[in-house]
C-alpha cells in the first residue's frame, strides 16, 4: 500500500537526532515518500522541545494510514498524530532481523513507539489497530485518546493533560500517566498502574478486569460510575447526614452538574481484580440508577426493581481491597466489596453508605370496606392520610467475606471517624475492626411491615447477584442492613474498638409532619422592628394530631405614647393558633391521585359535587316542596374500582293549609364505578 508519512522535522539536520526516535523501521513499503518542508530548526534531545523555529504550518496533522509490519515503528511529531481507524501497525513477529555494522551487532527495539513534541496542542489519536510482541509507548504533550484495540505484553501511556479510553485494551501490565484519566472502553491487563494529578474515572460503560490494580491521584478523585448520565469532570462534594428531610442522596445535589454535557446511554461501570489499591483524596463508587412512580403505578405491593441496572456499578476484589483517602468515600446505591477470605482496609475519616435517590411523599387515604356477609354493603370507611415512596434507588451495599478494618489511617489522633450507613447494607462475615468511629444505621420507617424471609432474598439478589429473572420485588423499608458476623475490635485484636454504634430510623411520616407545621407556621414571621411591624410564634407543639402555638403581633408606638395607662415602645398581642394535623397533610396531598386510581382528591369532590347537585328531589314539581342537597364526602372501595358518595338531603313540604314540614337526611349514592362518577367532573 502506499503510504505517505510527513516528517516534522529538518532533513537536512537528521545527523542531530538520535536515530533511534527518528528512524521508521518499515517493510512492505515500496511507494513510501516524505514531505521535505522544515519546520523547524533545532530540537532539544533531552525533552524533544523545539528550540529555534523556523516555520510553522497551522493545522497539519500527522496521519498515518494504511498496514505497516516491521520489528519496530517509531513515529515522532510536532504537530497532533492520528492513526486513522484503516490503520493497522504491528510487530507482532516470529522473528527479528538483525544487522552488523563496524563490526558490531545490532538488533532493532522491538515495539510501537509514538510521541509528540512539546506542543500544547499536539494531542495524539489512536483510531487504528495496534499490536506488539513487547511494548506500546505513546507519549503526548498534549491528550491522549484512544479509540481502538492495543494489544501488547507492555504498554506505557503518557499524557500532559487527559488519557481517554475508549477502546479495548489487552496487555500484560499496563501503566499510565496524565493529569486526567478517564476510562470509558475495556482493559484487560494482569497489572495495571494509573497515576494522575487530578482525576482517575471508570464510567460510561468503562471495564476493568485484573489480576492487580493500582489507582492513585495526588491531588483528585478516583470514580467508579457517575454522578448522572453526563460526561463531565466533577468536584467534591459535602457528605452529610439528613434527617429531617423526606428526600435523600446525592441526587439531590448533583442531578443538574454538567448540564448541557454529553449525554451517556451507558452508565455500568465495573473494576474486578485479585488485589486493588486506591490512594487519592477522594473516592466516590456511584450508580445514578433510580426509578420513579407513575401515578397509574401501585408500589404498596413491592417495587420491581431492574437487576442489571441495580448492579451495574461496583468495585470488588478477591483478595485484598485498600482505601485510602484524606476526604470522604462515597458508596452511592452501588457495590464495594470483597468475595473471599482476605482483607478490606478503609483509611478514610469519613464514609457514607447511601441510596443515590430516595424520596416520599404523603398521600390521601380514602377506602371503604364491604360487609363480610353477601350483602354488598359498605360499612368501614378509612379517610386520612399515608406516606409512600415515590422515588427509589438500590441501597449502597458494602460487604467483606474477610476482615475489614476502618479508621482514617492515623492511629494517633483524637478525631472520630464518621461511618454512615443510610437505608443501605453493611455486612461483614469476619471480623471488624473499627478505631474511634462514630457509626450510624439508620433505616427507613413507612407503614408496612415485612417478612425476614423476603428481605435475604432481596439482600442475596441485590449485594450478590443470586437473583431470578431480569426483575426484583423489593420494599424500600426492607433494606437496610449492618452486620458483622465476627467479633468486633479496635485498630488490632488486643484493643477494644473506641467506637459509638447509632441505631435509628428516619420516620417519613413524622418528616413530611414535620416540614408541613414548619411551613405553616412560617407565616406567621414577618417584618423587624426597624419596620414598625413584625411576627413571631413561641411555645409550639404537636399535641394529639394538632399543632398549636401563640401568635405574637407587634407594631412600634412612638416613644412616649401612653398605652394602657403607662409608657411603652411598642405594644404586642398575643393569639392561641390550633391547626389539625390531618388537614394540613390533605392540604398538601390534594393535586396527588388516590392509589391507582389516577385522580386526585380534587378531581373527586368536584365529581362528587356535582354529582349532587344533580340528584333529584321527588315532589319538587308539585310546588309544595323545596329541598335542597348538601354534598358530605366520598369512599373509594378498597379494590379502587367502586365509589359512593354521600349527601345530606333538607326537604320542606307545604300543605294548603300552610302548614310546612322540615325534614333532614343523610344518604349515600348508588354503588358506581370510578370512571361513571367522573362522567360529572366539570
Amino acid at each position: 500500500e502506499k503510504v505517505r508519512v510527513q516528517l516534522m522535522f529538518d532533513l537536512e539536520k537528521i545527523d542531530n537526532f538520535a536515530t533511534s526516535i527518528t528512524s521508521l523501521w518499515l517493510s512492505n513499503l515500496p511507494n513510501l515518500s516524505f514531505d521535505r518542508t522544515p519546520h523547524f530548526k533545532s530540537i532539544k534531545y533531552e525533552n524533544l522541545q523545539i528550540i529555534e523555529v523556523a516555520s510553522i504550518v497551522q493545522g497539519l496533522i500527522t496521519q498515518i494510514n494504511g498496514s505497516i509490519r516491521a520489528a519496530s515503528i517509531a513515529i515522532v511529531s510536532s504537530q497532533p498524530i492520528t492513526v486513522l481507524s484503516s490503520a493497522n501497525l504491528s510487530t507482532l513477529s516470529d522473528s527479528i532481523a538483525t544487522s552488523t555494522r563496524n563490526s558490531d551487532f545490532y538488533a532493532p527495539l522491538e515495539g510501537i513507539f509514538i510521541q509528540t513534541l512539546v506542543d500544547d496542542n499536539a494531542d495524539i489519536k489512536i483510531q487504528g489497530s495496534l499490536a506488539s510482541d513487547n511494548l506500546i509507548s505513546i507519549k503526548s504533550f498534549a491528550s491522549l485518546d484512544l479509540e481502538s484495540n492495543l494489544i501488547s505484553n507492555k504498554l506505557t501511556l503518557i499524557a500532559a493533560k487527559e488519557i481517554i479510553n475508549k477502546g479495548s485494551i489487552q496487555t500484560t501490565l499496563t501503566e499510565m500517566s496524565a493529569n486526567n484519566v478517564l476510562n470509558v472502553g475495556t482493559i484487560q491487563t494482569s497489572d495495571l498502574n494509573i497515576e494522575t494529578d487530578n482525576n482517575i474515572h471508570n464510567g460510561y460503560g468503562g471495564s476493568i478486569k485484573a489480576r492487580h490494580v493500582v489507582l492513585k491521584s495526588r491531588s483528585g478523585a478516583v470514580i467508579n460510575g457517575s454522578r448522572n448520565n453526563r460526561i463531565y469532570h466533577s468536584s467534591p462534594i459535602t457528605i452529610d447526614l439528613e434527617l429531617t428531610s423526606p428526600k435523600h442522596g446525592i441526587y439531590y445535589d448533583v442531578s443538574n452538574e454538567g448540564a448541557g454535557g454529553k449525554i451517556a446511554s451507558n452508565l455500568s461501570a465495573h473494576i474486578l481484580a485479585n488485589v486493588i489499591y486506591i490512594d487519592a483524596k477522594t473516592f466516590e463508587n456511584i450508580n445514578p440508577y433510580y426509578i420513579t412512580k407513575s401515578s397509574s403505578e401501585d408500589w404498596s405491593a413491592g417495587i420491581s426493581v431492574n437487576n442489571k441496572l441495580a448492579r451495574q456499578v461496583s468495585v470488588q476484589a478477591e483478595n485484598k481491597l485498600a482505601i485510602k483517602v484524606s476526604n470522604y468515600v462515597l458508596n452511592s446505591s452501588a457495590i464495594l466489596g470483597l468475595n473471599q477470605a482476605g482483607s478490606f482496609i478503609l483509611n478514610t475519616p469519613k464514609l457514607s453508605n447511601e441510596r443515590y435517590r430516595i424520596e416520599a411523599e404523603s398521600f390521601v387515604y380514602n377506602q371503604i370496606s364491604r360487609s363480610n356477609d353477601d350483602s354488598e354493603k359498605f360499612e368501614q370507611v378509612h379517610v386520612g392520610t399515608t406516606t409512600k415512596i415515590i422515588a427509589y434507588s438500590p441501597p449502597g451495599r458494602i460487604y467483606s467475606f474477610g476482615e475489614l478494618r476502618f479508621s482514617d489511617g492515623n492511629d494517633s489522633d483524637s478525631i472520630d471517624e464518621e461511618f454512615i450507613n443510610e437505608f443501605s447494607y453493611f455486612e461483614v462475615f469476619g471480623d471488624a475492626h473499627f478505631h474511634q468511629t462514630d457509626i450510624k444505621t439508620i433505616g427507613l420507617e413507612l407503614e408496612n411491615q415485612f417478612h425476614q424471609s423476603k428481605i435475604s432474598g432481596i439482600r442475596r439478589c441485590l449485594s450478590y447477584g443470586y437473583c431470578n429473572g431480569e426483575t426484583l420485588i423489593t420494599n424500600a423499608e426492607a433494606e437496610t442492613l449492618f452486620s458483622v458476623q465476627g467479633n468486633v475490635y479496635g485498630i488490632d485484636d488486643s484493643q477494644p474498638s473506641q467506637s459509638d454504634l447509632t441505631v435509628d430510623n428516619i420516620n417519613i411520616y413524622n418528616v413530611i409532619v414535620q416540614e408541613l407545621v414548619n411551613f405553616y407556621l412560617s407565616q406567621f414571621y414577618y417584618g423587624t422592628e426597624q419596620q414598625g411591624y413584625w411576627g413571631y410564634i413561641s411555645r409550639s407543639q404537636i399535641v394529639s394530631g394538632f399543632v398549636t402555638a401563640v401568635a405574637t403581633q407587634c407594631r412600634s408606638l412612638p416613644t412616649g405614647v401612653i398605652e394602657g395607662g403607662k409608657f411603652d415602645d411598642y405594644r404586642c398581642k398575643h393569639k392561641s393558633i390550633s391547626k389539625s394535623i390531618n388537614e394540613l397533610l390533605a392540604e398538601d396531598a390534594v393535586d396527588r391521585p388516590i392509589g391507582n386510581t389516577g385522580y386526585t382528591p380534587i378531581q373527586f369532590e368536584a365529581a362528587s359535587k356535582a354529582y349532587v347537585a344533580r340528584v333529584w328531589i321527588s315532589g319538587l314539581e308539585t310546588g309544595f316542596v323545596q329541598g335542597h342537597n348538601k354534598y358530605l364526602s366520598y369512599a373509594i372501595s378498597s379494590d379502587e374500582r367502586s365509589v359512593i358518595v354521600s349527601y345530606e338531603q333538607t326537604r320542606t313540604t307545604f300543605s294548603y293549609s300552610g302548614y310546612s314540614n322540615t325534614t333532614v337526611k343523610t344518604y349515600n349514592s348508588p354503588i358506581m364505578t370510578i370512571a361513571q362518577l367522573m362522567t360529572y367532573l366539570p
